[in-house]
């Protein structure tokens, strides 16, 4: 018989999508878009002779987990997701440690991590991630201890530290959420939540105004706060010889056990916003 080709006859596809000609296929990943949006097409199959028409709506939902996503590493590894060109680099004298696992487990199921030795092994990342000033900011990832985790494993570290409080780290001291915001240690805060071999999905939240919060989500995917902390004159700078990196110390990331996590780490999101407790619930499997 002869071949039937498709095309759109009125309306158009939402944004980011595609239509094959020859398949009738809808392809591609539709555009965000700031609220719920319905697309209405028509579109025709016909083989040269005969035609036949048909008639669709498409809703986008608006994902408000894109906005304000200024970096996004989905394997906790190299490649930045969020359409910013933010792409990390794996660095240290161990970084040939660092790998690509696909690992499982509630709720991840089956995914590509990113292992990091337990020392000088860590992905630097562009210092246009760092969100300079008071500039209010969430950064969150999954986590899953390959050891017992101590204060010399930081799953992140962002900044400049120059005696005015200028890092935003994130340090696990007796397998809490600690931080170190250079001059302005808060370890030991909260509930112990990193266990060997478990997941657990965390939160460091910082108000703009000297406020930080350290969230995580608990096994039945509930929003718990570990503790929350005014530190006066904290801000991130981005001044010379400011680093940021998934799996180290801000000051000298690649300075001994200071640059290494010794984890597996996957979706690491960096946000120039807080996200509410609804949104961080829903990246419970994610």
């Amino acid at each position: 018989g002869s071949s039937i080709t498709y095309s759109v006859q009125s309306g158009s596809l939402p944004a980011g999508l595609s239509l094959n000609t020859s398949t009738g296929a809808i392809t591609g990943t539709a555009s965000n878009v700031s609220s719920d949006t319905t697309s209405s097409f028509t579109l025709r199959a016909s083989d040269g002779t005969n035609t036949t028409d048909r008639a669709f709506s498409m809703v986008v939902d608006n994902d408000t987990l894109l906005n304000g996503l200024i970096a996004w590493y989905k394997t906790g590894g190299e490649t930045d997701s969020s359409g910013n060109s933010r792409n990390g680099t794996f660095s240290g004298s161990s970084s040939g440690s660092i790998s690509t696992v696909t690992d499982t487990g509630t709720p991840l199921g089956s995914r590509s991590v990113t292992s990091y030795p337990d020392s000088d092994g860590y992905c630097a990342l562009p210092t246009s991630t760092i969100i300079t000033g008071t500039n209010v900011r969430t950064v969150t990832c999954w986590v899953k201890p390959n050891a017992t985790l101590d204060g010399n494993d930081y799953i992140f570290g962002f900044g400049y530290c120059s005696g005015n409080k200028g890092t935003f780290n994130a340090r696990c001291g007796n397998r809490k959420m600690g931080f170190m915001g250079c001059g302005a240690d808060y370890d030991d805060q909260g509930t112990q939540i990193y266990s060997n071999g478990t997941w657990v999905r965390i939160f460091y939240t910082f108000t703009g105004t000297n406020t930080v919060t350290a969230y995580y989500l608990d096994g039945s995917g509930n929003r718990q706060t570990s503790w929350t902390q005014n530190i006066s004159g904290l801000t991130t700078s981005n001044a010379s010889g400011a680093t940021a990196s998934i799996g180290a110390h801000a000051s000298n990331p690649g300075s001994g056990d200071i640059g290494g996590c010794n984890s597996k780490i996957a979706d690491f999101r960096v946000y120039n916003r807080e996200l509410s407790e609804t949104e961080m619930e829903s990246l419970y499997n994610k």
